[in-house]
């Protein structure tokens, strides 16, 4: 099977960001990102490949390609294997608090427009019931996508690993959730050749779904 590997920008999924994350079972806070990765790795090994938008499998994961390149692929884990994971989603209500910041998103590439976006300073991530966890092939990475310094030392690495896990995302509801409207607007602007779409992945989407993303996102928001 081909090897998976967390890339860099997982390790900044902590229970400390505003990010989906993932406890270790061990309960040892340093072996976090070690057993995440042996998880995705079982994980992505008993997998079922189809090229189908998706693909049911008993008691176990789907794995499917959900761009015709075949350059992206989304993992749905198996629902016993969803315990440890935490959403970053809030439902925000009257007792919410706000912070809204005009800024870069993290680990922005060169390029990348700031814009207005709000955390939910007050709220508290709930345990999942889904995770979907996203990987990118090499080829669809460039090099500084997969190059980050080890938190300790000076050193560069460069990532190699044929499958990358880019994110893992949590929700405490088996509906999916649709990218945030600005996500898929710089993800748009990329198709279209816009400046705006600076670090974004070509995407074309519909008015309907522009739609359900605002709708959805209407009354949420990232853990802060």
């Amino acid at each position: 099977m081909p090897k998976t590997e967390l890339n860099s920008f997982v390790l900044r999924q902590t229970a400390q960001s505003r990010f989906s994350h993932y406890e270790p079972a061990s309960g040892i806070p340093a072996h976090t990102f070690a057993e995440l990765d042996a998880l995705i790795a079982r994980q992505f090994e008993q997998a079922t490949w189809t090229t189908a938008d998706s693909v049911d499998v008993s008691n176990g994961p789907k794995l499917f390609n959900s761009r015709d390149d075949g350059k992206v692929i989304k993992l749905a884990l198996a629902s016993a294997d969803c315990k440890g994971f935490f959403s970053g989603v809030v439902r925000a209500d009257d007792t919410t608090v706000f912070k809204t910041v005009c800024a870069v998103r993290d680990r922005a590439l060169t390029g990348e427009r700031p814009f207005i976006h709000s955390v939910a300073v007050n709220g508290k991530k709930a345990p999942a019931v889904f995770v979907e966890v996203v990987l990118y092939h090499v080829s669809a990475l460039s090099v500084e996508e997969r190059t980050y310094t080890p938190e300790g030392t000076n050193d560069a690495v460069i990532q190699v690993g044929e499958w990358q896990v880019v994110s893992v995302n949590a929700r405490d509801t088996f509906e999916p959730e649709p990218p945030t409207p600005q996500a898929m607007a710089r993800n748009m602007a990329a198709h279209l050749g816009l400046a705006e779409g600076a670090g974004g992945t070509p995407r074309v989407y519909t008015a309907e779904e522009f739609v359900q993303s605002i709708l959805y996102w209407s009354d949420r928001a990232m853990s802060g």
